[in-house]
């Protein structure tokens, strides 16, 4: 049996058709036709943008046991094909992960001419140069995302909606109208009680960019999937989502404009006013809600060709941008960070009027083998990237933030004795950023006995990367971390129990949350009582063994903590917060004086 080939008409005529042949118009997602007739048709996308096309696609509601060959034209493509281009897909369904690439994708003289290898067995077929995202999928997953409770209203927001768009033509040729969709802002965060940085992350500037919406959803996903790292980004960030800032352009399948007016780039028109309604409710919001100043935004875009990744910067050398650059390319393969500096783009809004020390707009590459999976697994890395940068410090707040600076000579912080807690269980947790390593000790905190001439309890890095906990007796005790637990230029989170024995197994030590291999070196002699001064950063008697860097959020607890807070204080809780119980000792770092 010869099936028909299916070739490509232009709107206009095909909406004199329409009703003959059972078009409809009515397809939420694009440039949206059906073809219901087995006649032979062409069907050549419509022209929205200056007079060229990209995006595409279309829906077949009788395709079952037929096995056509589609042509595209390329004429009036606005960028040519390259290779490994993502160019045709089909699914049974708008709103789906399941996107299969056509068996066979030839770019002729003329067309783009492609063929699934058998037959459809489905009746309705969506087809289309890439994984379709629909703005109902937005509406759908907004209803997802309200129920977990770190999501909240904006400060501009009811209901999680910001306004609604006024219902015009669609004009595309089809004659229907774009309905008065909802602009969507959702605050996400949780209750730690810091002073947090802010991030506002959009997505759905250009309509046909729909991995990048995908890469959009990963990122949300990945912040309300509950792991250690996401929590800790979310106690000391507010991020603030957009994820339809062009809603009228995706639900009618625009390239890169809307129907307001389809000659502008959206994302050229974010320095403007009263020209494009979406934009001025999303400003207006942005600005309510953010007070006018972030540390980061990111715009999720998708590169059209087929690079794999890369984003797009206002300044690509700042220091910042280049610990995110690397951080990203460590996570995925290809990234790097190109300057632009094309006006009126939402990332130099962010930048110019927002004074954002990282803004980036984040583009996903149109490679033919790349997944959804993998599409979401974008969004998450920029967002892992953040939370690596927090850790290390970078955000202007952060545990680090509010820290005390060791010059590793003479600085040190003196309190009158807090307990003696010799003979006792006990925890010490800190974050530590060491400037340099030395083959002496270097004291983070020491209990002291009460003629100041040793020590009770204390952490201390030897030999440039041990972290040591010593108990005091005739002859001291000593647990050793493994070799390597204390690095240089990077913000450490430490931790130790003990039992209270002097046994070998009673104590351990963590490092960011994990628990590293001691060995223990046996005393002998009861523990001296810890009846004299505390210190950090150093020893009252002695200012030979001195810390050279930072100490911040110390906690020391009459009892052994259990796994779930040794967790929370390792992604970045306060000990106040993460176990109030027991708390004998806290340090913020922010004393500014040498002796508190």
């Amino acid at each position: 049996m010869k099936f028909p080939r299916l070739r490509f008409l232009s709107l206009p005529v095909l909406a004199a058709k329409a009703a003959a042949a059972a078009y409809s118009f009515l397809f939420p997602s694009g440039s949206a036709l059906s073809i219901v007739d087995s006649t032979d048709v062409t069907i050549t996308p419509y022209q929205h943008y200056n007079s060229t096309w990209l995006w595409w696609c279309v829906k077949h509601t009788d395709l079952a046991g037929q096995q056509p060959s589609f042509l595209v034209p390329k004429a009036s493509r606005v960028f040519a094909p390259v290779a490994n281009e993502r160019l045709a897909v089909w699914a049974t369904s708008q709103d789906t992960d399941i996107w299969t690439d056509f068996t066979t994708v030839t770019v002729g003289a003329v067309n783009i001419e492609f063929q699934h290898g058998s037959a459809f067995a489905s009746k309705k077929i969506y087809i289309a140069n890439l994984p379709m995202y629909p703005f109902s999928r937005t509406q759908r997953l907004v209803n997802v995302w309200i129920l977990d409770d770190r999501v909240s209203n904006t400060p501009s927001s009811a209901n999680y909606i910001l306004g609604y768009a006024t219902a015009r033509s669609a004009d595309d040729g089809s004659g229907r109208t774009a309905p008065a969709l909802p602009f969507y802002g959702l605050k996400v965060t949780n209750p730690s009680g810091y002073t947090k940085n802010i991030a506002v992350l959009t997505a759905g500037n250009h309509p046909d960019e729909s991995t990048a919406r995908f890469a959009f959803e990963g990122a949300v996903a990945w912040l309300l999937g509950g792991s250690a790292l996401a929590e800790f980004l979310l106690d000391w960030f507010e991020f603030y989502l957009y994820p339809g800032v062009n809603p009228q352009g995706v639900y009618c399948g625009y390239f890169r404009s809307c129907p307001q007016d389809k000659t502008l780039d959206h994302n050229r028109q974010w320095a403007t006013t009263g020209i494009l309604e979406c934009i001025d409710a999303i400003k207006a919001a942005m600005l309510a809600d953010t007070g006018g100043a972030i540390e980061v935004g990111l715009d999720y875009h998708t590169s059209t060709d087929a690079d794999t990744a890369y984003g797009n910067t206002y300044d690509n050398t700042e220091a910042l941008h280049v610990v995110y650059a690397a951080k990203m390319a460590a996570l995925e393969a290809g990234w790097d960070l190109r300057n632009t500096t094309d006006l009126g783009t939402l990332h130099k809004l962010w930048r110019d009027s927002y004074a954002a020390r990282l803004s980036v707009t984040t583009e996903q590459g149109g490679v033919n083998t790349r997944t959804i999976t993998q599409m979401k697994a974008s969004g998450q890395y920029s967002l892992q990237s953040l939370a690596q940068m927090l850790a290390d410090g970078q955000w202007t707040n952060g545990p680090g933030v509010g820290s005390r600076d060791f010059n590793g000579t003479t600085d040190r912080i003196d309190w009158a004795n807090v307990d003696n807690l010799s003979g006792d269980p006990c925890t010490i947790s800190a974050w530590v950023y060491l400037d340099t390593t030395a083959a002496t000790n270097q004291y983070i905190l020491c209990m002291h006995d009460g003629g100041d001439t040793s020590v009770g309890l204390v952490f201390n890095s030897v030999n440039g990367g041990y972290l040591s906990i010593i108990r005091h007796g005739t002859v001291d005790y000593v647990w050793d971390g493994a070799a390597g637990t204390m690095t240089t230029g990077v913000w450490i989170h430490i931790l130790a129990t003990s039992n209270g024995g002097l046994l070998s197994g009673s104590v351990a030590i963590y490092k960011n949350g994990s628990p590293v291999s001691i060995a223990f070196t046996n005393g002998s002699g009861a523990e001296t009582a810890h009846t004299g001064s505390w210190s950090l950063g150093g020893r009252i008697y002695s200012d030979t063994r001195n810390l050279n860097g930072r100490i911040a959020q110390v906690g020391v607890w009459s009892r052994v903590l259990n796994s779930t807070e040794i967790a929370a204080l390792a992604a970045g809780q306060a000990p106040d917060l993460a176990a109030s119980s027991d708390l004998e000792f806290y340090f913020k770092g922010n004393t500014s004086s040498l002796v508190a």
